[in-house]
């Protein structure tokens, strides 16, 4: 995979008092990957005759009858952030209340293109990527293979909250609280595969993340405790997909965890 990619990142800052700030964020992601999978001869000595010869392109890479690299991928996608985003912090009681409130809202796009017939054998191996519809024929391979395209977009946004919240019991001792909302889109690999549905297959990732805990600080001791719980709809996970004989990434439905993180620290000297 060939990545090239460009960022903005812009913030506008605004102290409202000297308590409390406004900020405001744009943040804009762009990158282009090309992903190719040429196949090269092994050495005697079962080295790779180039650790590069994936590369497309590669010129002592093995052709087949027409003259076309033989590869097990050859493709162009595009991911795209633009990403609004806002933040207010205050400090409140003496500062010993620090209340942070955050909104941010991404539009994330894939642009695909696939430059080949994309087919897996019909025991689920060895992927081939090929401009010859006569050669799947040929090998017999599964008819359910995904056929080049061009132009195709899939689009994900989100609105997300988050809340941050903490209290200083004393100089040493502190109670904290947050919440955060939580966007994950399917990976570039996650839609491309050999069935024509693939890009209608799976749904982004959603969560949401509660942490509740207690910190102190005795200079020389320190100390923190915390309780942590998650929840996610339409979870992504790689696995195998015994009813459709597919190995990939699928949405696993909703999934909760929690749990509790704890953490010492004593300087000797």
């Amino acid at each position: 995979t060939t990545t090239s990619r460009y960022s903005i990142q812009s913030s506008l800052i605004w102290d409202i008092t000297d308590s409390q700030r406004v900020r405001f964020n744009y943040t804009y992601d762009y990158g282009r990957h090309r992903q190719v999978g040429g196949a090269c001869r092994i050495n005697p000595d079962s080295t790779p005759e180039d650790v590069f010869c994936a590369n497309f392109g590669y010129a002592n890479g093995i052709l087949d009858a027409n003259g076309v690299p033989i590869r097990r991928r050859d493709r162009i996608s595009i991911a795209e952030l633009s990403q609004l985003s806002a933040e207010y912090r205050g400090n409140f009681m003496d500062d010993r209340l620090t209340l942070t409130l955050g909104l941010r809202a991404p539009i994330f796009t894939r642009e695909l293109e696939n430059r080949c017939y994309q087919a897996l054998d019909r025991n689920g191996n060895n992927p081939i990527c090929t401009t010859s519809a006569a050669q799947i024929a040929a090998l017999n391979l599964d008819p359910e293979w995904q056929a080049p395209f061009s132009g195709a977009e899939v689009e994900y946004e989100e609105v997300l909250p988050n809340v941050g919240v903490s209290y200083r019991l004393s100089d040493r001792q502190q109670v904290f609280f947050s919440y955060a909302a939580g966007l994950s889109a399917p990976r570039t690999d996650d839609l491309y595969g050999r069935r024509l549905n693939t890009l209608d297959r799976l749904e982004p990732e959603t969560s949401e993340a509660y942490d509740l805990g207690y910190r102190y600080n005795g200079g020389t001791f320190i100390a923190s405790a915390t309780g942590w719980f998650n929840s996610f709809e339409d979870r992504i996970e790689r696995t195998f997909d015994i009813v459709s004989g597919d190995t990939g990434s699928f949405n696993a439905g909703d999934i909760t965890l929690w749990g509790a993180d704890f953490e010492a620290g004593w300087q000797a000297t």
